[in-house]
C-alpha cells in the first residue's frame, strides 16, 4: 500500500519542510505496509504503540521521537488524525527518552589535527587532509561537503577562496586557505584528471584522482580514519562534526580564516580616540586606546621574534588588554599585502556579540579617501579569523588625536562578560553612505 500524494499544506494547514518531504512520506508509507502486515486495523493508540515497541528494539530514543514527529505530521495530513493527544504513547517516549544516554561526537584538539596535517603521508591521506581543513573552517557536515562544487573554489597566487553554498539550515558563506594548508589543497587540486566530476571532491588513491565524487558514506568514516590513525581512544565516537572548533575564551582553536557575508553600514566616524560607537547608540569605554605607533614598538618586537605559525594564530581571543599582541599578530597574518594595521582596540559593546576588535587599516602608499569605498573594504576584509564577524565599517577622517583610515568593528564569539567593561548610552552621528 503507497501512501496518496502528500501535499506540502492540508486543508488544516499542516505544513511538511520541503527539503524533507520525500522522508516523510517514506516513514509514512513505511508504518502503513506494517499495518497491513499486522491486519491492516484502525488507526488508536494501541495500534501505534505496538508500532513504536517494536521498533524500540532496534532504534534509540532519539530515532523514535523523530519516527514520532514524522508520523503526527503525515496522519494529520493524509488520515486527519492527531496522535498528539495520545497520552500513553507519549509516556512510553518519554520513558524511553528518559533512558537513552547520548553519545556524542568527540572533537578533535588543534594538537591533533595540526599532527595529522604534518605527519601523515600524503600518499594515503591527502584527500582525508582536505576535508579536514575544510571541517575547521565550518564545512562540517556530510550534506555542506557533497555540495561543494569546483565552482565553488578560487584559486589566488598565495590563497583559496572557498564558498560553501546555502542550504536550508545555514546561509552561504566564505573561508580562505592560506600558507602550508594551501599547498596541501592546491596539491589535491592539480591531481583532478581533465573532463572530471563537477563536484570538489573526488575519490583519491596511491597520490592519484579518478573521476568519480566522494560520496557521504566516505566522508563519514575518514574521522573515524583519522582518528585510527593518530591512535585515539574510541574512535567510532569521531564524526565530521569532530572537525568543529570549541567556542573560545582566552583559549584558541584555528586553523585557517573565514569570512562571513554581511554588509554591515558605513560610517563616517569621528567619535573620541577614548571611545567607539554602537550601531545601537551605545558609546563603550575602551581598556586601551592608544595607537600601536605610540607603543614604544611593542608590536613590532612582536613581529620580528622568531615565531612559527601555529593552528592558534589565526583566531581571536576575547577583547582584553593582555590579548592585544596575539590578537594584532591573527589579523596581520589575514591582512592584504598592500594595507597595515594600525591600531587594534578591544572594547565591549551594549549588543550580542559584547566583546569586540577595532581594528584601523591603512593603504601602504595611498592616502584614505571616499573613492571605490566598497572594494577597498571588500579587499581589507576578504581574508578573516573564523571566530570574528564583521559588525561595521567605517572611514575615519584624519583628527588631532587619530590617524584617517578604514576602520572595521569585528564581533567575537567568546565568552568575555559584559561588566569587565564601562558602558555609556549616547546618541549616536547620523550615518553616511559612502558606498560608491
Amino acid at each position: 500500500m503507497t501512501s496518496p500524494q502528500i501535499e506540502y499544506y492540508s486543508a488544516s494547514g499542516v505544513a511538511l519542510p520541503p527539503a524533507s518531504k520525500d522522508k516523510y512520506i517514506k516513514v509514512y508509507d513505511d508504518f502503513q505496509k506494517w499495518n497491513q502486515l499486522n491486519g491492516n486495523g484502525p488507526i488508536t493508540e494501541k495500534l501505534l504503540l505496538k508500532y513504536f515497541e517494536e521498533h524500540a528494539e532496534k532504534s534509540t530514543a532519539s530515532t523514535l521521537l523523530v519516527l514520532h514527529s514524522m508520523l503526527k505530521a503525515t496522519l494529520r495530513v493524509n488520515d486527519n488524525i492527531d496522535i498528539s493527544s495520545y497520552s500513553e504513547l507519549f509516556h512510553f517516549l518519554k520513558m524511553k527518552k528518559s533512558d537513552y544516554k547520548p553519545c556524542s561526537s568527540k572533537l578533535f584538539t588543534d594538537d591533533e589535527i595540526e599532527k595529522f596535517l604534518s605527519e601523515a603521508p600524503d600518499q594515503a591521506w591527502l584527500d582525508v587532509k582536505v576535508v579536514c581543513i575544510f571541517g575547521v573552517n565550518g564545512a562540517h557536515s556530510t550534506s555542506k561537503l557533497v555540495n561543494i562544487r569546483i565552482d565553488h573554489i578560487k584559486e589566488y597566487e598565495d590563497m583559496i577562496l572557498v564558498t560553501v553554498p546555502k542550504t536550508e539550515t545555514s546561509p552561504k558563506r566564505t573561508f580562505t586557505i592560506t600558507g602550508h594548508f594551501f599547498s596541501i589543497v592546491k596539491k589535491y587540486m592539480a591531481l583532478r584528471p581533465p573532463q572530471s566530476n563537477t563536484r570538489f571532491f573526488i575519490h583519491y588513491k596511491n597520490s592519484k584522482c579518478s573521476t568519480n565524487p566522494i560520496g557521504r558514506n566516505k566522508f563519514y568514516a575518514m574521522p573515524r580514519r583519522m582518528a585510527d590513525y593518530l591512535s585515539l581512544p574510541e574512535t567510532e565516537r569521531y564524526t565530521v562534526n569532530s572537525f568543529r572548533r570549541p567556542t573560545v575564551s582566552n583559549s584558541s582553536y584555528s586553523l585557517m580564516t573565514s569570512n562571513e557575508e554581511e554588509e554591515p553600514t558605513l560610517y563616517d566616524n569621528e567619535i573620541s580616540s577614548s571611545h567607539s560607537m554602537d550601531t545601537s547608540g551605545v558609546l563603550t569605554k575602551n581598556v586601551n586606546q592608544t595607537s600601536l605607533n605610540e607603543r614604544n614598538g611593542l608590536f613590532e618586537t612582536y613581529q620580528t621574534a622568531v615565531h612559527v605559525c601555529t593552528l592558534s594564530c589565526g583566531q581571536v581571543k576575547c577583547a582584553r588588554e593582555q590579548n592585544e599582541q596575539s590578537v594584532y599578530h591573527a589579523f596581520t597574518i589575514m591582512k592584504p599585502s598592500s594595507y597595515n594595521i594600525i591600531e587594534v582596540t578591544p572594547a565591549v559593546f551594549g549588543s550580542d556579540p559584547s566583546c569586540r576588535w577595532i581594528v584601523a587599516y591603512t593603504h601602504v602608499s595611498q592616502p584614505v579617501d571616499f573613492s571605490n569605498t566598497k572594494r577597498k573594504f571588500e579587499e581589507i576584509t576578504r581574508s578573516i579569523p573564523n571566530n570574528v564577524r564583521i559588525m561595521e565599517k567605517y572611514i575615519r577622517r584624519n583628527s588631532t588625536q587619530l590617524f584617517a583610515a578604514y576602520v572595521v568593528v569585528y564581533g567575537v564569539n567568546c565568552e568575555c562578560r559584559k561588566h569587565d567593561f564601562d558602558v555609556v548610552l549616547v546618541q549616536p552621528n547620523d550615518p553616511l553612505d559612502l558606498f560608491d
